[in-house]
């Protein structure tokens, strides 16, 4: 069973480089989802479509970061869905 990558942090120097070495060396068979949390997204030297990035800002409530988090899981669990109902019609 493929594995779900969440990196906090993910444009300090630690960060990044595990995001980095995911991306560069790991298949969807091992990680499916490479998930990225820092307040700007992370530059990267090679775009995969496993990468998703929350924009969060950690020194926030616990409340605001609970409420991101549970957004940017409906909104990619519905880009899962249409990805699959896009599949399916062709």
């Amino acid at each position: 069973m493929a594995k779900v990558a969440v990196i906090a942090g993910a444009t300090g120097i630690v960060g990044s480089l595990i995001i980095e070495q995911l991306i560069k060396n790991t298949s969807k068979a091992d990680w499916s989802k490479i998930i990225a949390i820092s307040r700007r997204k992370p530059e990267l030297e090679k775009e995969d479509a496993r990468f998703v990035h929350l924009p969060i800002d950690l020194t926030s409530s616990e409340e605001e970061i609970a409420k991101k988090v549970r957004l940017a899981l409906i909104y990619e669990i519905l880009s899962d869905a249409i990805s699959l109902n896009t599949i399916a019609m062709y």
